[in-house]
């Protein structure tokens, strides 16, 4: 494994710092040393690469980019251009948008505001021909210190998956790039940092689409989407077929969030099985797309908490331990998952996947067949799995007509603006103050990005 990792990175992707030891397996090794820990395993690389499939790829032929989109806020968007912000295509292979929700509360030389400007998630796609690499990052909180943290954050980690990328011979030598794309995303974000309240943090959800050397009954290749995922960020596969047959995932290592409820989730907890059945009054249907969370654990009950991040921890380090430069991985996965060539891939931060949450929309655990008619009072896995449920039966039920990556785009934006128009109106008309009945005013106002 030592060989593998100085084959990787004989090339040092981050040349222009000094901050990376020299020793790339070392370096990977005391970076992702808290997961391991908490598992009781001296080996953090070997802790990932035990628990993934090893399966051989289909050599990367072609070099040149079939194109990429990119996205990341000026330091200002006029409040004119928001909550819509345009939605970019990539030919008929990809799309993407980003937005914002918040209401507009100031005006200033004549000029309206929007609160939580400026956004702060970002979004980057790169296509070949036979790849493709992912990532949104959504920077934790508001203010310029979280959008320089998901800039940052999303460029080197694009930047060192495309240098690394040829490299990726096997599904184990993908997840190393991945791997150390997170550490280089981290390292960005805290480069040229003296103090750790001087940087911001980020979620971040990177992946890569790769075909491996098997076919498919049709005598295709088949393919994986291989993900890394440090924070709230979300991806689904959107099936169309009787869904995937196997995966294999790494759970949380100490929980989904940093809440006081937090609690380790058991080996599987991730996976795909029976979670596009129906629950509460999204009625049953045979849909054309089946919809699977592929994140389904790694969101936490807390709205304000991402779980983990990159970037500095700062104060958590007096709980979590560690420096305070360190980032907070608690909530951090590798995962792979099968596809084919007809489905698509949704990845996208909180401000779009909360506003499928039933608590979002003021629903209760009980309407939904829970054991209990508040969230706080039901179990862990028990919220999960009906959060998780409803979440992808709403997705399914929204996309059923839609074929088209842009389709899927502007019906999820269309959909989350119109669901939290009302409480937006309700805060401009009220200077500010933030609408509690979920019945009332369902959703929840945030920076939004999906891809």
């Amino acid at each position: 494994m030592r060989k593998m990792l100085q084959d990787i990175f004989k090339k040092d992707p981050t040349k222009k710092r000094s901050k990376l030891a020299p020793d790339a397996y070392r370096s990977m090794s005391q970076f992702y040393a808290p997961i391991a820990a908490s598992y009781h395993d001296s080996d953090s690389i070997a802790f990932f690469l035990d628990r993934l499939a090893n399966m051989e790829l289909v050599p990367h032929s072609e070099k040149q980019q079939i194109g990429q989109l990119e996205w990341a806020s000026p330091s200002a968007v006029p409040a004119s251009s928001a909550p819509l912000l345009g939605t970019q295509t990539l030919k008929d292979i990809a799309a993407a948008t980003c937005w914002s929700t918040y209401p507009l509360l100031a005006t200033v030389d004549g000029v309206e505001h929007r609160a939580g400007d400026p956004i702060a998630d970002s979004y980057a796609i790169r296509m070949w021909r036979n790849r493709g690499v992912v990532c949104v990052c959504d920077g934790c909180g508001w203010g310029p210190r979280a959008r320089t943290a998901s800039i940052k954050a999303n460029q080197a980690f694009m930047d060192c998956v495309e240098e690394l990328l040829p490299l990726a011979v096997d599904t184990h030598s993908a997840a190393l790039i991945l791997l150390r794309a997170v550490q280089e995303a981290h390292l960005a974000v805290i480069d040229g940092v003296e103090h750790a309240w001087e940087a911001g943090a980020t979620a971040i959800l990177g992946g890569l689409i790769l075909p491996v050397a098997r076919t498919d009954e049709n005598g295709g290749h088949q393919y994986i989407f291989l993900s890394i995922s440090v924070g709230d960020c979300k991806a689904f596969l959107l099936a169309n077929r009787s869904g995937p047959d196997a995966s294999t995932s790494l759970p949380s290592p100490r929980g989904l969030s940093l809440s006081a409820d937090a609690a380790h989730q058991p080996a599987g907890t991730g996976s795909n099985a029976n979670l596009a059945s129906s629950s509460g009054d999204v009625p049953p249907r045979a849909p054309s797309k089946r919809i699977y969370d592929l994140t389904s654990s790694n969101r936490g009950t807390d709205p304000r908490d991402a779980g983990g991040f990159v970037g500095p921890q700062a104060d958590k380090s007096k709980i979590y331990g560690g420096t305070d430069m360190d980032p907070l991985l608690l909530n951090c996965s590798l995962q792979m998952h099968p596809c084919s060539s007809k489905d698509l891939l949704l990845v996208c931060s909180d401000g779009i996947h909360d506003n499928f949450d039933p608590e979002f929309l003021g629903k209760s655990p009980m309407s939904l067949g829970g054991s209990a008619e508040k969230w706080s009072e039901i179990p862990r896995i028990e919220s999960v799995r009906l959060r998780t449920t409803f979440r992808v039966s709403a997705l399914e039920k929204l996309v059923a007509a839609a074929s088209a990556p842009k389709d899927i785009a502007e019906s999820l934006k269309n959909y989350v603006t119109e669901l939290t128009a009302a409480g937006r109106s309700f805060m401009e008309k009220n200077g500010g103050d933030e609408p509690h009945d979920k019945k009332k005013f369902p959703g929840k106002f945030d920076h939004a990005c999906a891809v």
